[in-house]
């Protein structure tokens, strides 16, 4: 489990387990400038939309901590830009740090383990169809846990203008109407929870009915209880992504390929 990891994150954690799912019911695309009265469609809808809502700013800052029990937990830090087809992902927690860049078809991976120079480069049209790296990095797909959001009860919110919401998640709903590249990273977490059927989160969204925090915890019989926490900021504001100096590149072999 906390070998792919790396890879669960690149879901944006995103993220059952860091694991992540679309919306369980396909909604309405929102207007380009939503409205700010949220509260104007059901508790449910806003809480399912949420995390679209974000990406639709097509720029963010992503931050998540998710723990396995008590001995493992990752943190990982995320700077996206979709418009541009950029992402830079660090993750903290494993023997040695791991660093994701990907710029358009290219994906560099920084771990101090995968060769003589600091980064490996990939090429993501090279990757096999069914590679979870692969099938992992258009996190415009997943919206995490809340693609089986069943109940939805709304608090106040943390800052002026957010609302929190509480409630419970079914993740075998939201893995019915997962697209086939979540399905084989969210059906492991399902089959491993023992509260699959009520997993309590909690989500708060700003004056735009866009996602800025969420919480859920998943428990399993064999590792102890699965925690995320994650924060979206920085919607629409720029975001940079540097390509690594060529110096510091060296291409993957077949194997590495094979590997991811």
């Amino acid at each position: 489990m906390f070998r792919s990891l790396p890879v669960l994150a690149l879901t944006g954690v995103l993220l059952v387990a860091g694991c992540a799912t679309p919306a369980a019911e396909p909604a309405a695309p929102p207007s380009s400038s939503p409205s700010p009265t949220a509260d104007a469609r059901d508790a449910v809808t806003v809480v399912k939309e949420s995390f679209q809502r974000s990406f639709d700013a097509k720029s963010f800052t992503m931050t998540a901590h998710i723990s396995v029990g008590k001995q493992q937990s990752l943190d990982m830090t995320a700077r996206v830009d979709l418009a541009a087809d950029a992402m830079v992902i660090a993750l903290e927690g494993m023997q040695t740090p791991v660093e994701v860049v990907k710029l358009g078809d290219d994906l560099f991976i920084k771990s101090g383990q995968t060769g003589k120079k600091p980064y490996l480069r990939l090429q993501v049209s090279k990757l096999n169809a069914s590679s979870p790296m692969r099938n992992s990095l258009d996190i415009t797909q997943h919206s995490g846990l809340l693609g089986g959001v069943v109940t939805a009860e709304k608090r106040d919110g943390v800052a002026a203008g957010s609302v929190t919401y509480t409630g419970i998640a079914d993740i075998k709903k939201a893995v019915e109407a997962a697209p086939d590249k979540a399905k084989g990273q969210l059906e492991p977490v399902s089959r491993l929870a023992t509260n699959g059927s009520a997993v309590p989160y909690s989500v708060t969204v700003d004056a735009e009915g866009r996602l800025t925090d969420l919480s859920y915890t998943i428990e399993t019989a064999s590792m102890g209880d699965m925690v995320s926490e994650i924060q979206l900021t920085a919607l629409g504001e720029p975001a940079t992504v540097d390509r690594p100096e060529a110096k510091d590149v060296e291409d993957a072999t077949e194997e590495q390929y094979a590997y991811f």
